[in-house]
């Protein structure tokens, strides 16, 4: 998710709430980042975007730390209406301290380009991503 959100534009482009949603995820990095620091593949992932974001370093600077909780992010897709989004994750699933979940589900609200986000009522299932 950080790759995506630091590292690829068309991501970035997607996502309306990008800033909001960076400073979230790197503020939960802060959080965690004690817990990851003897992992040399969490830690080069770790320099990688220090190295090579302005944006990472810039809210990393920030020294905010939140914990994961529901979050939204809403999407623009090409020839389509905005989607949002609400995630939510958790930390140590079933006491393991390295195994985290996270659901992006649809919400029950859509924008059309120019119009505020109203309710579709419509139903929608919850996909896992890893």
């Amino acid at each position: 998710m950080m790759n995506m959100m630091f590292f690829h534009s068309d991501y970035r482009q997607r996502l309306v709430n990008w800033e909001g949603f960076a400073r979230y995820m790197t503020a939960m990095v802060r959080a965690n980042i004690d817990r990851y620091k003897d992992n040399p593949l969490y830690m080069e992932w770790f320099e990688r975007l220090r190295l090579e974001s302005e944006e990472f370093v810039q809210f990393w600077d920030l020294y905010e730390i939140k914990q994961k909780r529901v979050a939204t992010a809403s999407f623009r897709l090409p020839d389509t209406p905005e989607m949002e989004f609400v995630i939510h994750s958790a930390s140590v699933v079933d006491n393991d301290p390295g195994l985290h979940w996270c659901f992006y589900v649809p919400s029950t609200r859509i924008r059309h380009r120019g119009e505020s986000i109203a309710s579709t009522g419509a139903r929608h299932e919850a996909v896992l991503v890893r």
